[in-house]
C-alpha cells in the first residue's frame, strides 16, 4: 500500500510539472486546484495513517481515467467515430458511477465515521499526526474534489450534447486556448 502511495505521489507531482510546460487549457486553474488538493490529501492521509481510505479514493478515481485514456487512444488511431462515441459513453457512465456515486459514498462515510476513529490529541512521537481538531481538513479537500468533478461532468455533458446533435466527441477544453 505504501508503494502505491509513493507511485501516486510521484504521478501527481509530475502532473503539476506537466501543467506548467504544456499549452494551458481552458480549465487550467481547475486542474491546478485538483492537483494541489490531491497532493495535500495524499500527504495528509499518509501522515495520518489513512492508507485504506486513500487507496479507496485512488481506485475510484483511476477507473474512469483508464477508460478515458483508452477512448482517446482509439480516437487518435482513427477508429470510426461511432465506435469512439460508444467508448466515450462508457467513459461517461464509468465517470458518473465512480466519481459521483462511489466517491460520494466514500466522502459521506468519511464525514460521518472518520471523526469517531480519530484520536483526541496529536502524538508525533507515536506517529499520530492527526487529531479531531483537524478532522475537517480531509473532508474539505474531498469536498473540493467533488466540486471540481461536478464542473468537469458539466463539460462532459456538453460533449454529449454535441454527440446527440450529430458531431463526434471532441475535447473542447483546448479550443481558443487562453493563457492563464
Amino acid at each position: 500500500m505504501l508503494w502505491y502511495y509513493y507511485v501516486q505521489l510521484a504521478f501527481w507531482l509530475q502532473q503539476v510539472f506537466v501543467l506548467q510546460v504544456e499549452v494551458p487549457r481552458k480549465d487550467f486553474w481547475a486542474l491546478m486546484a485538483h492537483h494541489t488538493v490531491t497532493l495535500l490529501l495524499i500527504g495528509g492521509s499518509a501522515l495520518s495513517n489513512f492508507w485504506r481510505a486513500g487507496n479507496a479514493v485512488f481506485v475510484v478515481m483511476d477507473l474512469a481515467d483508464i477508460v478515458l485514456a483508452f477512448s482517446k487512444s482509439i480516437k487518435y488511431l482513427g477508429v470510426a467515430s461511432r465506435i469512439c462515441d460508444g467508448f466515450f459513453a462508457c467513459f461517461m457512465v464509468c465517470w458518473l458511477y465512480t466519481r459521483h456515486f462511489l466517491y460520494g459514498y466514500i466522502l459521506h462515510a468519511f464525514m460521518f465515521t472518520a471523526y469517531e476513529m480519530i484520536p483526541f490529541e496529536l502524538d508525533i512521537a507515536q506517529g499520530k499526526w492527526y487529531c479531531r481538531e483537524l478532522a475537517w481538513l480531509p473532508t474539505f479537500g474531498l469536498g473540493l474534489l467533488q466540486i471540481l468533478m461536478i464542473y468537469w461532468f458539466a463539460l462532459i455533458l456538453r460533449i454529449v450534447v454535441k454527440i446527440l446533435k450529430g458531431h463526434s466527441a471532441e475535447d473542447d477544453r483546448s479550443d481558443d486556448e487562453e493563457v492563464p
